[in-house]
C-alpha cells in the first residue's frame, strides 16, 4: 500500500491542496469536494478574505507526540537566504499556535487550516501530513506554488512550526508565518 502525503497551504486568500501520489477516482472526487467546500468557507487573514481547506481522515485517535520543529526553521531559512531573502526569526507565539494546531490535527486525523490566533497582521500557514522529516515536507512545499509563496514571502519576518504524531503513526506538520 502506498503512503499518501498531502499538503495544504493558505496564501493570502488562496488555498492549494496537492498530493504526491496520483489519487484514484474516489479520492479525486473527495479532493474536489474539499476544494469546493473551501471556497464556501472564508475567514479574514492578512486583512483580506482567505479560505480554509479540510480533508477528514479516519476516526479520531490519540496523539502520541508533539514536537517543536526547530529544524524546519533552519531549512526554511536556507531556502530564503539562497534566494536573497532575510531569514525568519523564531516566534514563540507562532510556535505555540502551530503546536496546538498540529496536536488537534493529529488527534482528529484531519488536515485543515487554522485561523490566525496571533497578533500578526500578515499571516500564512502551510500544513501537511504523511512526511517523516523536516527536509521531506519542505521539499514537497517548495514544489508547490502556494507553499513556496509562503516560504519565500519577503514580508514575513517570523515563523513557528511544530509536528504531532497520531496514534496510527501519521505525522501532521504545521508551519505558521507572521509579519
Amino acid at each position: 500500500m502506498l503512503a499518501r502525503e498531502y499538503v495544504v497551504s493558505l496564501v493570502m486568500g488562496e488555498i492549494n491542496l496537492t498530493t504526491s501520489v496520483r489519487p484514484n477516482r474516489r479520492q479525486r472526487r473527495t479532493l474536489a469536494s474539499v476544494a469546493m467546500a473551501a471556497v464556501l468557507v472564508s475567514t479574514v487573514v492578512a486583512g483580506g478574505p482567505a479560505v480554509a481547506a479540510s480533508e477528514t481522515r479516519a476516526a479520531s485517535g490519540s496523539v502520541v507526540k508533539v514536537v517543536k520543529a526547530g529544524k524546519l526553521l533552519s531549512i526554511t531559512n536556507t531556502q530564503r537566504v539562497a534566494r536573497g531573502l532575510k531569514p525568519l526569526k523564531d516566534s514563540p507565539a507562532l510556535t505555540r499556535a502551530a503546536c496546538a494546531w498540529a496536536q488537534k490535527l493529529a488527534a482528529k486525523r484531519t488536515l485543515k487550516h487554522s485561523t490566525n490566533v496571533t497578533s500578526y497582521r500578515l499571516w500564512g500557514e502551510n500544513v501537511a501530513y504523511g512526511y517523516s522529516t523536516s527536509a521531506s515536507v519542505t521539499n514537497a512545499w517548495m514544489k508547490s506554488p502556494g507553499h513556496r509563496a509562503n516560504i519565500l514571502e519577503p514580508r514575513y519576518t517570523r515563523m513557528g512550526a511544530c509536528w504531532a504524531k497520531s496514534s496510527n503513526g501519521t505525522v501532521h506538520w504545521v508551519q505558521q508565518f507572521g509579519g
